[in-house]
């Protein structure tokens, strides 16, 4: 039996021997699958480093995985000499923008090799050998992508099998737009295969390439050159590499040069569905003829990328449009709120915010032109109010001013007067309380003064003088009833015929001034005396000019008019005190003290209108 099995590997060796003259030109050793896989890529002689842009990157770099916009499944069946027959099945799936996923299954199997057994034959066996391919790849910035694949091996020589545990490592990485380059360390964790008592293991292999990846020539042609340099342990290296020419996205014509041979191809793509062939040139045996088909499956990255991003987009709208909504809530229910407790200026602001969330909303809209139209309709009263203050204002400070000259003058009873007007709108007003103290303590001295004059000039027997004085305590004190008393006895004593005669002597000799001055005490006495009224007219005492306010005192017709019209002031009937003033311009014509009552009193009558 054991002289069988080595006739046995005698032919096992045969057949790695035929191997050689299909997968190197030395005698070195290499991979039964470095054959390749994808017909396209084979058309261009294999070097498909760089480029690994198809389901093939599965076997020639799985770093490319990132790159596919397509999930791709591809099958290839190739007949070698023989009676052998070499498969690739590859399917590659896209995770994400940055990832992706790729299986591949490869078997080379010959059928009907002659058994012998010293030199006689003894019927037929089989070999086969096969890989299982799981690939990951992803890319690391914008340019730079990394795979691995792990593979499962076996190998099978009529009766004896074994199965092997590999690994390849790949990068790829894009230099300038097309241009991209890539390294592919294959077997880098050898697969062992332990066949009776030989033992064996896939050989290493480090290939590297570059290419460049549709480059525009016009029109609808693009150009595709790859180049790979491949180099087998205990080998020479050899150099995988060939062009794509393709019109229209869809026919394509091939050309490479594989290690030792060339190779032609050719590629037509209907629809998603691409079918490829690659005719290999191969010394001493007969040439091979490669064909393949690949179907894009699903949606590719691309579309899925816009897709995610249109229902990202979507969502984003609906959690924005539920976002609006409970901002537009929360803002609506504390202005309603506030609406309630009339907080107008509060709910004005958060209705405003509410508004912003639903720019239409008619409900809003009106209520918050309702609150601006009571805003406005406030700021119309508050500024009416304003505006009646500061007449007050003006008022009062008018009022305070003749207040202050009649004092000056000693028109004690017109500055009371004037005073009562100021407490009226202002009862505490510190200006008018401080003028009242003077006032009251001024007339207070002048009662004193006059009452001792008054006592002076009876003593001295000057009747008329004590009139006078009595006269002056009187309207300081108009309810002194001893005053009164006095005054009328003096009145009584009086000779009214002899102060007459006095005036008119003094008329008479051109003393005007005490002419004026004797009639004017005589009318104090008795206001309707007739003589003392003459001769006054022919004194000319009214004026027909502007008149001061001693002008209207001493008119004893006139000045009880004024004081009137400050009566009527002070108890807020201003038309009567109107009418009382408006006789006193029809004696003196553009008195400035009366008209600037006047204008008080109407600008009062307006005020206290009802609005």
């Amino acid at each position: 039996m054991k002289s069988g099995r080595r006739h046995l590997f005698l032919e096992m060796l045969l057949l790695c021997l035929i191997g050689s003259a299909v997968f190197a030109a030395d005698g070195g050793q290499s991979s039964a699958f470095s054959i390749g896989a994808g017909a396209r890529s084979l058309g261009m002689g294999g070097g498909f480093t760089a480029l690994a842009n198809d389901a093939s990157t599965v076997y020639y770099n799985p770093a490319g995985l990132p790159e596919l916009d397509y999930q791709e499944v591809s099958l290839m069946h190739v007949v070698l000499f023989d009676k052998s027959i070499y498969d690739v099945a590859t399917w590659v799936y896209p995770l994400t923008e940055h990832t992706g996923l790729g299986v591949g299954f490869m078997r080379l199997g010959t059928i009907d090799i002659t058994r012998r057994v010293d030199f006689i034959d003894q019927g037929t066996f089989n070999y086969a050998t096969w890989q299982f391919l799981l690939s990951y790849g992803r890319r690391f910035g914008g340019r730079f992508s990394a795979g691995f694949s792990v593979k499962i091996a076996s190998e099978t020589i009529d009766n004896l099998s074994d199965f092997g545990i590999g690994g390849d490592f790949g990068v790829r990485a894009g230099i300038y737009r097309g241009l991209s380059a890539g390294v592919m360390l294959r077997d880098i964790l050898q697969p062992r295969f332990k066949l009776d008592s030989l033992v064996e293991s896939t050989p290493r292999s480090i290939a590297a390439g570059l290419a460049y990846d549709r480059l525009k020539l016009g029109g609808s042609l693009l150009l595709t050159p790859s180049l790979d340099v491949e180099k087998y342990t205990h080998q020479q290296a050899k150099v995988r590499g060939g062009i794509e020419l393709t019109a229209y996205q869809n026919y394509s014509i091939r050309a490479g040069y594989d290690r030792d041979n060339f190779a032609f191809g050719a590629g037509c793509r209907i629809g998603r569905i691409q079918a490829d062939y690659a005719y290999k040139i191969i010394d001493f045996v007969e040439d091979s003829h490669r064909f393949s088909i690949s179907i894009l499956l699903g949606e590719s990255m691309t579309d899925q990328q816009a897709r995610l991003a249109r229902e990202e987009q979507q969502r984003s709208k609906v959690l924005l449009a539920d976002e609006r909504r409970r901002q537009f809530l929360t803002f609506k229910q504390r202005a309603d709120s506030l609406y309630k407790q009339i907080q107008l200026d509060s709910a004005l602001t958060y209705y405003q915010r509410a508004l912003a969330f639903d720019e239409g909303n008619q409900e809003i809209i009106g209520t918050i032109a309702a609150i601006q139209n009571v805003q406005r309709i406030r700021q119309e009263q508050q500024t009416k109010i304003q505006e009646a203050q500061a007449d007050l204002t003006r008022s009062i400070n008018t009022y305070y001013d003749q207040a202050n000259l009649f004092y000056e003058k000693k028109y004690f009873s017109a500055a009371r007067d004037l005073l009562d007007l100021i407490f009226d709108i202002d009862p505490e007003n510190d200006r008018a309380k401080g003028l009242e103290k003077r006032i009251n303590d001024a007339v207070a001295s002048e009662i004193a003064t006059s009452l001792q004059t008054a006592h002076d000039a009876e003593q001295s027997g000057r009747t008329l003088e004590a009139i006078e004085a009595y006269n002056r305590i009187l309207d300081l004190d108009p309810s002194n009833q001893a005053i009164k008393q006095a005054r009328a006895q003096a009145v009584a004593r009086l000779d009214i015929a002899k102060q007459l005669n006095l005036g008119i002597d003094l008329y008479q000799k051109g003393r005007l001034d005490e002419a004026r001055d004797q009639f004017d005490a005589v009318l104090r006495v008795n206001p309707k005396e007739p003589v003392a009224l003459e001769y006054l007219q022919k004194l000319g005492t009214k004026e027909v000019t502007a008149a001061t306010l001693d002008d209207l005192q001493k008119d004893k017709d006139v000045w009880p008019l004024y004081l009137e019209g400050l009566r009527h002031m002070r108890n807020k009937e201003y038309q009567q005190a109107i009418g009382a003033w408006q006789k006193v311009l029809q004696a003196y014509p553009n008195q400035s003290n009366t008209l600037d009552n006047i204008k008080q009193a109407q600008l009062r009558m307006k005020s206290e209108q009802p609005q």
